[in-house]
């Protein structure tokens, strides 16, 4: 038996650290975008769907399409698959010296 809790579209979230709006936020192998401000251990809502200018690697040009990853220890999105952590995938082209790309999240 599965209880409805919410539509997802955001989620209440505990942050692990002090976080601002529009932070990145690992949620495990998923990444999410912080909607507002928030001190460790408060409650703030993240999106887990919509399109975000997300901070990318220069190390390879993007096409529309491609899977993205999150590089948590860089901040940035890569088409490399470093720590398994899904971005999205990409919904506009961006050259190898693009330093963002448009993501839709969750993949």
């Amino acid at each position: 038996m599965a209880k409805y809790i919410q539509p997802g579209k955001t989620i209440d979230y505990v942050c692990t650290a002090d976080t601002n709006a529009e932070d990145i936020v690992v949620l495990g192998k998923r990444i999410g975008v912080a909607a507002c401000s928030g001190k460790k251990d408060e409650v703030i809502s993240v999106a887990t769907e919509g399109v975000f200018e997300c901070p990318k690697a220069t190390d390879a040009a993007i096409a529309i399409g491609d899977t993205l990853y999150y590089d948590a220890t860089n901040k940035v999105v890569t088409k490399t698959s470093t720590g398994g952590i899904v971005a999205g995938y990409a919904i506009t082209a961006a050259t190898a010296a693009a330093t963002t790309v448009n993501v839709k999240l969750g993949a």
